[in-house]
């Protein structure tokens, strides 16, 4: 099932390992396919995996194979955004499991110190910066 949702149409929603599994309830409520990429060990069965570097050293995140259908139309899903490696990272499983994806979304994502964003993501979506967060400030949404 696709659905749409503002501008994107996405069928998968893909929730990342761990603080973003909080939102996983209301897309499943919405009849959205949820799939969860987890840390090394985490997951059951086979999987796929990609080892990444972060901001302070290397993970492993992996997806169950067979949990991307080929073609599905993925959003990756977070709790927050810094450098954006391990939503590159999901991404990289998405795409070699046959799926794409439309966008990356997350409640908040983290500057450098000159108020820029940290990451080179193509396809972000964000409500706030940090900075904006803890003035108060409220803005509702922010993407390409």
């Amino acid at each position: 099932m696709i659905l749409y949702h503002g501008r994107l149409l996405f069928d998968t929603v893909v929730i990342l390992d761990a603080r973003g599994f909080i939102f996983a309830s209301e897309f499943m409520r919405q009849g959205y396919s949820v799939v969860m990429a987890r840390k090394m060990g985490k997951l059951p069965g086979d999987v796929e995996s990609v080892e990444y570097e972060k901001e302070y050293g290397k993970d492993t995140i992996c997806i169950q194979k067979g949990a991307i259908q080929k073609g599905a139309r993925c959003i990756i899903v977070d709790d927050l955004i810094a450098t954006g490696g391990t939503m590159r990272a999901a991404e990289s499983l998405i795409v070699n499991m046959g799926g794409s994806v439309v966008s990356s979304i997350a409640p908040y994502a983290i500057t450098d110190g000159s108020g820029r964003l940290m990451t080179s993501l193509h396809f972000i979506r964000f409500f706030n910066t940090t900075e904006e967060a803890s003035s108060g400030e409220s803005i509702l949404y922010r993407g390409e």
